[in-house]
């Protein structure tokens, strides 16, 4: 089996249909569709059973399994370990595939056999507003995330032997992708969008955010005076930018945010 998707839930019961519409319309069906629920106390895991049958019809391995777990790595941890496909793709629940010829694509690009990381670039979501965001450099990883964690396939090897590490909450994908990075892992970049991501759900945490991104270039041996005077600078902005936010009316962010380049539609190009 070529792919696992996998994903992660709790209490999604308001948008998991659209990420497993998007996973059951993908025109590549070399793949099984894993749910790892935390335990949700809503119709989430009745609205995934639901569709049992419509995977089933069209030959796709889809399992569901429903468990306590200590947040969101531990839960997709677990999931890798029931993962049968030779690369894993995390799909959160509220996100989507671009369009169903997702996976049909990555496997025409041809680089997945000589690579142990395929990632692409992404559509951010607000609202009724999307922006095409391209992924960063790879030389980005000793800082920062270069790429959006749901349009990266993975290696299953290297996920199970190397999980994420539960002493990060927010960040820890981030340290996985720099332990894989820092290991001269093999990286191909796709020049398509694979996800369409719901920046909404980005944390609000920045404090515990930045001390993540500090600890983890502590970790490795990167926490240089300049790395960490960047990381403070770009955090202090955000943060910012969030007090400026809740601040400022919603149709005047939407005014801004279409002046900025967001758009109605989704524009699956640059």
């Amino acid at each position: 089996m070529k792919i696992s998707i996998i994903t992660v839930c709790l209490n999604a019961e308001t948008v998991i249909r659209k990420t497993i519409d998007s996973v059951l319309n993908q025109t590549f069906s070399d793949f099984e569709y894993v749910i790892k629920d935390g335990g949700s106390k809503d119709r989430t895991l009745s609205i995934a059973q639901s569709y049992e049958s419509a995977f089933h019809d069209k030959g796709i391995d889809f399992r569901i399994t429903s468990c306590a777990d200590t947040g969101p790595y531990d839960a997709m941890n677990q999931a890798v370990l029931l993962s049968r496909g030779e690369w894993v793709l995390f799909m959160n629940a509220g996100d989507w595939f671009v369009n169903p010829n997702v996976l049909a694509e990555i496997e025409k690009s041809g680089v997945l056999p000589s690579s142990d990381v395929v990632y692409g670039d992404v559509i951010q979501r607000n609202g009724a507003l999307y922006l095409y965001s391209r992924a960063a450099e790879m030389k980005n990883t000793l800082l920062e995330m270069p790429f959006c964690h749901q349009s990266a396939l993975v290696r299953t090897s290297l996920l199970k032997e190397h999980p994420f590490s539960t002493r990060y909450k927010i960040c820890a994908d981030q340290r996985f992708f720099l332990e894989m990075y820092l290991a001269k892992k093999r990286f191909s970049h796709l020049p398509f969008a694979v996800a369409v991501y719901d920046v909404d759900g980005l944390s609000s945490d920045r404090k515990r955010l930045l001390q993540e991104k500090m600890d983890i270039l502590q970790e490795f041996g990167l926490a240089n005076n300049e790395r960490i005077r960047l990381l403070k600078k770009r955090e202090g902005r955000r943060i910012m930018n969030q007090f400026i936010k809740r601040c400022i009316p919603a149709p005047v962010q939407n005014g801004l945010r279409k002046r900025a380049g967001w758009k109605t539609e989704i524009e699956n190009h640059e």
